[in-house]
């Protein structure tokens, strides 16, 4: 270029080599090995006894965080704490085990926590609905069907209890008879 010197001109066309150099070629290398980028990789795996193993990617579990962040963020009204990765395996295992115990929850069940528990926590279905609309993918539906995970798993912990707080028939009929 006219006007310039030419050892700027050679010192910032080198600079501009370096800076690509040391931003190009590393990340395309990383990712070439399977670091960083591509989440195609299976990121955890589980299996239950006599089921196939169950496995999820990088991104798929990546996606299951942000949907049942999203909802407890709704749930709780933005208070809840952001989930750990082993909270959110440990949920995703969870309503395996709950699914393979065949508990099921109907959409009378569903739609029943929404009236009683959510919506009077917006005001109303309107402002439920309203607000649903803002948030940008999220859909009211994801978040009912994060909902039903949500009670199957909670049943089912709550089923588990029962096991565990078996009482014995004498323990019955001393409670029967203190209450008679």
């Amino acid at each position: 270029p006219k006007g310039t010197s030419p050892l700027r001109f050679i010192l910032m066309v080198g600079l501009v080599i370096v800076l690509l150099i040391i931003f190009a070629i590393p990340s395309a290398m990383f990712g070439a090995a399977g670091r960083g980028g591509g989440g195609s990789e299976v990121l955890v795996s589980w299996a239950i006894p006599g089921k196939e193993p169950r496995e999820l990617t990088a991104l798929q579990f990546q996606e299951e965080l942000r949907d049942w962040t999203s909802f407890y963020d709704i749930l709780f009204g933005g208070q809840a704490p952001r989930l750990t990765n082993d909270q959110m395996a440990g949920i995703l295992i969870l309503g395996d085990l709950a699914e393979d115990a065949g508990v099921r929850i109907p959409d009378s069940e569903v739609t029943r926590f929404l009236r009683d528990y959510v919506l009077p926590g917006f005001g109303g279905a309107a402002n439920y609905k309203a607000y649903m609309d803002r948030r940008r993918g999220y859909s009211p539906k994801t978040f009912e069907e994060t909902l039903r995970r949500h009670l199957r798993h909670t049943t089912y912990l709550m089923l588990m209890g029962y096991l565990g707080g078996r009482p014995s028939s004498d323990d019955v009929v001393e409670a029967w008879q203190e209450q008679h």
